[in-house]
């Protein structure tokens, strides 16, 4: 149900800021008011990747027009992951946010080092501009990625402000908050040889936040990233990367106390580090930042190079076959025998489907493997593992167990105090052999067969209680007295079978009591 209360979305405004602002205006508890926005206790601590998103979008008022994907891609820092994950673990990722799924494990944030700030950040020049434009201050998104110590909005590239509000405080109540220069602690410090590298990276991340960016996946990247670093002689000449040439030259263009003031130290890493993963063969996700800082070392911006990402073949198509040293070199005489040799094989194969025709024709199998092994990789008989004779062994415990189950069963029933189930699990455990009876064992029919007929269900057990307690019961017997002595639940009382069966029981003592 849409809030008429409920703000509008700014520009760039993270959600965070959004309940925050809902919060102070219109509740004394700052709890209260995200639980009111979000049909929850739980306020959205995560100023980067929040929840809930559909909950949220249903709240805000019919003039915001906005969708949970709407809400995803324009006040969360998302877009910024998309270009390097899969299309499938996108669709994942957009679901995730629109409802209750855990982002940070999904993009593969949880357990990286790469961190966002712990404290909420604004930059006094934003500040004043949107105090100016919408009479208010608010949160702005883009300030809470990792590796943004520079606003990239404003014209001088203002050093954010560190304030005192900590979104991820567990207890207390003042966890939402609005932007406030009174509780700003201190300003980030940066030293001015950073200043360059923290320009260019801050406008990539913020570029890739606000723009629909190419998404050319993980395996493409990969691809891409071989090619540049080919162009700046840092593979050997059998392919593989110059692992040291590469981490000394990348830590040597931006400092290693930059990167350790980002996360991103390569020192001391050794092959595990997280610049040998992003080189090689994608097995494991990467952080945004860590794409950004690879990129601006190869010299190459991030528009241009997810551009370029796009049109590489991707590192998980493998290479095509060479061609063999005994083909048919002519092709006058090759397109002669090619329609025979081919028309022949298929015929092999359909009057033997299953089989190996390679051992039967090896001729031609040899040539059309020298001279056309695609074709022939995706013209084979299929091959058929021949069954298994079932062993005497295997049908002589069918047999036991065919006559065993069912005397087990009859144990089982006559059981009255108290009363025991014969359902399934109860007969495989006294067998003795549990894991063959539990499930449909395939060498066992003829025991499964047998467990399948004496093997109780839930409403046959309640039957089977039902009418033994009215043949005992030496008196008229109500039927709650019938359902609560046979000790079913009211669920079970309810099925229909054993409704009408506990009626008919009930009326019947009755009427035999009274004649």
């Amino acid at each position: 149900m849409a809030l008429t209360i409920a703000p509008v979305p700014l520009p760039g405004e993270c959600v965070f800021s959004l309940a925050s602002r809902f919060s102070a205006k219109w509740f004394a508890s700052t709890r209260s008011g995200g639980g009111i926005l979000f049909d929850h206790n739980a306020p959205p601590a995560d100023p980067q990747l929040p929840r809930h998103l559909g909950l949220l979008a249903e709240r805000l008022p019919a003039a915001a027009r906005m969708t949970a994907e709407g809400i995803a891609m324009g006040h969360t820092s998302l877009p910024l992951f998309l270009p390097f994950i899969t299309e499938p673990k996108a669709a994942i990722a957009i679901a995730a946010a629109c409802n209750a799924g855990h982002l940070p494990f999904i993009l593969g944030t949880g357990p990286s080092r790469v961190k966002g700030p712990k404290r909420m950040r604004l930059c006094r020049t934003c500040f004043a501009q949107d105090v100016k434009q919408y009479g208010l201050p608010y949160w702005h998104r883009e300030h809470h990625l990792p590796g943004m110590l520079l606003c990239p909005r404003c014209e001088h590239e203002t050093t954010l402000s560190i304030t005192k509000l900590d979104p991820y405080r567990v207890f207390g109540s003042q966890r939402l908050g609005v932007p406030d220069l009174s509780e700003v602690l201190h300003d980030e410090t940066i030293e001015a040889i950073w200043r360059p590298h923290l320009v260019g990276i801050g406008r990539s991340l913020l570029w890739l936040l606000e723009n629909d960016a190419p998404r050319p996946g993980p395996y493409r990247l990969h691809a891409f990233y071989i090619q540049e670093l080919a162009k700046h002689e840092l593979l050997r000449p059998d392919g593989s990367v110059r692992l040291r040439r590469l981490v000394d030259a990348f830590e040597q263009h931006f400092g290693n106390n930059l990167l350790e003031r980002l996360n991103c130290s390569v020192r001391e890493s050794g092959r595990q580090g997280w610049l040998p993963r992003l080189v090689r063969r994608p097995r494991n996700q990467q952080h945004p930042l860590q794409h950004v800082l690879l990129m601006r070392f190869l010299g190459i911006s991030c528009n241009e190079a997810l551009v370029a990402a796009c049109g590489v073949a991707p590192c998980g198509e493998k290479p095509g076959r060479k061609p063999h040293v005994n083909r048919i070199r002519s092709a006058t005489c090759l397109n002669r025998l090619l329609p025979k040799k081919q028309t022949r094989w298929l015929e092999l194969i359909k009057s033997e489907p299953s089989g190996s025709l390679r051992k039967q024709q090896p001729a031609l199998y040899a040539w059309l493997w020298r001279n056309c092994p695609d074709w022939l990789a995706s013209h084979r008989p299929k091959n058929v593992s021949p069954a298994r004779p079932v062993s005497a062994k295997w049908l002589e415990r069918d047999r036991e167990l065919a006559a065993l189950l069912p005397k087990i069963a009859a144990e089982l029933t006559a059981t009255r105090s108290p009363f025991t189930r014969a359902s399934r699990n109860a007969i495989a455990s006294r067998s003795g052999v549990p894991s063959w009876l539990v499930y449909d064992h395939p060498r066992l029919p003829n025991a499964i067969r047998a467990m399948k007929d004496c093997a109780e269900t839930a409403e046959q057990y309640a039957l089977r209680r039902v009418r033994l307690v009215a043949k005992l019961s030496g008196h008229p017997i109500k039927f709650w007295e019938l359902r609560v002595r046979s000790g079913l639940s009211v669920a079970v009382a309810s099925l229909p079978a054993v409704a009408s069966e506990i009626a008919a029981l009930s009326a019947q003592s009755t009427t035999k009591q009274t004649s």
